[in-house]
């Protein structure tokens, strides 16, 4: 795949009010649907609100990326001090094609522009999640440490701006 090409065709922008929904729907309404079942319309008002609260928060940078006006993936960055963490969703129409990586080095591009005391990123990546591991390798974040949380082990992997 050509990244160039790729690139020119994916439109990243910060995320809007009006895209909550198409977030909702990809990333946690089968979630919802499984466990909340008699409850939908609450938990849809309850990730509602904690998007609106991101969005306008300081402290987050959520990017949206599309293509010709289909969701492609999702970007946020939790900002703490010089650091931000990282976490990435990637609609599972463009899974497996490479998209990661290039809404990755998109979204820290304008993080870079968007920020100026940012200096490193860090993922935390499920120790099963190879694919993830690869991914963040590939464009330069280095394995730290494995750490649990709420016994679960993460792999820590840090990337300096």
């Amino acid at each position: 795949m050509n990244e160039t090409v790729e690139r020119s065709k994916i439109n990243l922008r910060n995320l809007e009010n009006e895209d909550i929904e198409i977030i909702y729907n990809h990333l946690h309404l089968s979630y919802v649907k499984k466990y909340f079942t008699d409850k939908l319309d609450e938990q849809w008002k309850i990730y509602k609100k904690w998007y609106e609260y991101m969005i306008e928060a300081p402290q987050y940078r959520l990017y949206f990326f599309e293509d010709t006006n289909k969701f492609i993936g999702f970007v946020s960055y939790e900002l703490k001090n010089n650091k931000a963490i990282v976490n990435i969703y990637i609609n599972k129409d463009y899974r497996g094609k490479k998209y990661a990586k290039i809404l990755l080095k998109m979204s820290i591009d304008k993080l870079k522009k968007d920020t100026r005391n940012i200096k490193f990123i860090v993922a935390y990546i499920l120790e099963e999640n190879v694919v993830s591991q690869k991914t963040f390798l590939g464009i330069g974040f280095n394995l730290k440490k494995v750490e649990r949380y709420n016994k679960i082990k993460y792999k820590m992997y840090k990337k300096y701006l």
